[in-house]
């Protein structure tokens, strides 16, 4: 066989195309909480590749990450976190492989803010709903328009949006060169 007693794998789509190692897939990716990163093993931070030296990584994942000319990108983990490709059933996103999305802070649009009311609790008071004065009168209960406005809270600056998260680096397996 091509890997002479190894594991190996063949690439999805393309069965010439094989992947062989001892310890791992190529493309294979792992959370990595070391200081020093193991041989044969790149973080997942978007770097550049060449697509020569690094062929079997690239039979792998081709340009789903980006690339230009002679080199592809490694997927970039810097600040996310993964998604299963595909969709759930209650939600209408597909996600397909290298798309990214999301933010850190957003500001929220109306269209986001749940439907709400702001209520507004006046006093009896002095005056004529004719005349001047901003109160109703005292006495029997009456009920007249009255235009007020309700003061306006928040600043409409980003709120944090991230969950509670724990950094390590994702690497990816290229192999040993």
């Amino acid at each position: 066989t091509q890997c002479s007693g190894k594991k190996t794998f063949v690439c999805p789509g393309d069965a010439s195309k094989v992947a062989c190692d001892d310890s791992a897939m190529i493309g294979e990716i792992k959370l990595w909480a070391g200081k020093t990163i193991p041989k044969g093993w790149h973080i997942c931070d978007g770097s550049s590749l060449s697509k020569t030296t690094y062929k079997a990584l690239y039979d792998v994942i081709g340009m789903a990450f980006g690339g230009f000319g002679n080199n592809f990108s490694l997927p970039n983990f810097k600040g996310r976190v993964p998604v299963g490709i595909g969709y759930a059933t209650s939600s209408t996103y597909t996600y397909s492989m290298g798309s990214k999305g999301g933010e850190e802070k957003h500001v929220l649009t109306i269209s986001e803010m749940p439907s709400h009311n702001h209520g507004y609790t006046g006093v009896n008071g002095t005056g004529y709903p004719d005349g001047s004065g901003d109160s109703t009168g005292a006495g029997a209960p009456h009920s007249y328009p009255r235009q007020s406005q309700l003061k306006n809270m928040g600043n409409s600056s980003a709120h944090e949006n991230r969950m509670p998260y724990l950094a390590v680096y994702y690497i990816i397996y290229t192999g040993v060169y």
